[in-house]
């Protein structure tokens, strides 16, 4: 895919290598930043 756009920088590929730059936590739910639709 970063060879396609002919750069290796600038993009996160966390979700491809696993290599998060931030803590993920774990204990989250899958809905903790969705607002209620009014």
């Amino acid at each position: 895919m970063m060879r396609a756009i002919g750069r290796t920088d600038g993009y996160c590929t966390a979700c491809f290598s696993g290599s998060y730059p931030v803590p993920v936590g774990i204990g989250m739910a899958k809905t903790a930043f969705e607002g209620a639709i009014a």
